[in-house]
């Protein structure tokens, strides 16, 4: 049996207790997970996830590497910061060879739980693939074993709500689990999920293009951004996290 669980929000996450042994995925579409993608896949080194601006900057000024201080505030870059939070500005020729230090609003309160756990994979459409790949070696790995399959989804929300972009993304991966899959259990909230998406999957796109947090980024101009973070499988990437740092996986 494949027991897939759902966390709709940071501030759920973050009471959230039990991660041992489990597969985690976690989410911010808009748009954390798709800069670390791009980052990571432009060949930065690493990524070091911190919840707030101060410690940010008290990380930059220990930092003996070359360091990129990265990130947003209300989706805007913060004063000081080299870069903000849009995938577009996370360029080759910008980030290779460095670390980055970011914070954001959203995504990086979770990067920080779920220590205890299996694994902990950074997804997003813009990974989409990758994420499959790695949650379906799992699963064979766990089922020629005949051990317990737990996969654990944790969305990051927007100021600890849920947010549309990251449960469809999520249930978009629990629709190709259980097509594959004949015994997959889901708590309430991923089948709540899984019935959206499959009542809007032909539309997904815009659909998400009309939620809350896409009407936001609209008001501050940010189409591209939105564009880039539901398009699919363009950074060949897996991020995942190694005790407080973000890097790829081998």
């Amino acid at each position: 049996m494949i027991n897939i669980e759902t966390l709709l929000s940071s501030s759920i996450a973050e009471n959230y207790y039990d991660f041992e042994n489990k597969y985690l995925v976690m989410v911010d579409v808009f748009r954390a997970s798709s800069v670390i993608c791009a980052g990571l896949y432009n060949q930065a080194n690493k990524i070091i996830p911190v919840k707030n601006v101060d410690e940010a900057f008290e990380l930059k000024v220990k930092s003996k590497s070359e360091t990129l201080l990265c990130g947003e505030r209300k989706s805007i870059k913060v004063d000081g910061f080299d870069l903000g939070n849009s995938p577009l500005e996370y360029k080759q020729e910008v980030v290779k060879n460095k670390d980055i230090i970011l914070t954001t609003s959203n995504g990086t309160r979770i990067f920080s739980l779920g220590k205890d756990a299996y694994k902990r994979v950074i997804g997003c459409f813009a990974n989409l693939d990758f994420v499959l790949k790695d949650i379906s070696s799992y699963i064979s790995e766990l089922k020629s074993n005949k051990n317990k399959i737990n996969l654990l989804f944790l969305c990051a929300g927007t100021n600890g709500n849920y947010s549309q972009e990251d449960g469809l993304f999520i249930a978009k991966l629990i629709s190709s689990i259980k097509t594959k899959h004949k015994e997959v259990e889901l708590c309430d909230s991923s089948e709540l999920i899984l019935n959206n998406y499959l009542n809007n999957q032909d539309n997904i796109k815009e659909y998400i293009s009309n939620s809350f947090h896409a009407k936001y980024m609209k008001s501050l101009n940010l189409y591209d951004d939105i564009e880039i973070c539901l398009s699919e499988n363009i950074y060949s990437i897996l991020p995942i996290i190694i005790k407080n740092e973000i890097v790829a996986d081998k």
